[in-house]
């Protein structure tokens, strides 16, 4: 296992939202979380991908105990070994998009020339070679997740974290969103955690994880 998580418990003031989950993720795995809203599917997420803190409970990756680092320490490790992707893509629009995908890498301190050179051959990739100097507000909807997504890969994580990646895309373009998530599940191995309210987004996992009230009801391989 990459990440295991054991009796996670989150509350936000009175309300008890995580209620000792127990869950992990394995190597070039496309693990699913569904659930209705409420059900503590997205504070889950936050927490496997650091971005919050469980009030009990044990996070480890690579059989490291990450629960205990430092704020500092723990956003390094987050930008060295996890991706984000949101239904809002989040880029910055006083950039283009090819500076937009180097960002993690700056911030990770790889040479300016080495990221953007990294950048160009991800957005390749994804079909963007046409759109490297357009800044966000030029791209499509569709485009802009695709740069969202070359994002979150430049510093090659092992695990890339969606939350509702096509909550905001008309059905062609989800449909094209899952088929390049498979590829990359496929041809580069990387394993995605996806929290989703879309039946046929959650059909391309390995396992869909059912949550109801705060706890794991059911886990669909």
């Amino acid at each position: 296992m990459i990440l295991t998580a054991r009796d996670i418990h989150k509350s936000f003031g009175s309300l008890h939202v995580l209620k000792g989950v127990d869950i992990s993720v394995s190597d070039a795995e496309i693990l699913s979380i569904v659930g209705k809203s409420g059900s503590g599917k997205t504070s889950l997420l936050q927490i496997l991908g650091t971005l919050d803190q469980a009030d009990q409970g044990s996070l480890s990756f690579e059989d490291q105990d990450i629960s205990s680092f430092s704020r500092k320490r723990l956003a390094d490790f987050r930008n060295r070994h996890f991706g984000f992707i949101f239904q809002f893509h989040y880029l910055l629009n006083e950039f283009t998009a090819l500076e937009n995908v180097a960002m993690p890498a700056w911030i990770g301190q790889t040479e300016k020339k080495a990221a953007l050179s990294r950048s160009k051959e991800l957005l390749d990739y994804l079909g963007l070679a046409e759109r490297l100097d357009h800044k966000p507000t030029q791209l499509s909807g569709g485009e802009q997740q695709r740069v969202a997504i070359a994002r979150a890969l430049i510093n090659e994580p092992k695990i890339i974290f969606a939350d509702e990646p096509t909550g905001n895309l008309d059905s062609q373009t989800s449909e094209e969103i899952q088929d390049l998530f498979i590829k990359l599940n496929k041809e580069l191995g990387q394993s995605f955690v996806i929290v989703t309210h879309q039946s046929e987004m959650a059909k391309i996992s390995h396992r869909t994880v059912t949550m109801l009230d705060g706890i794991i009801q059911e886990i669909e391989e």
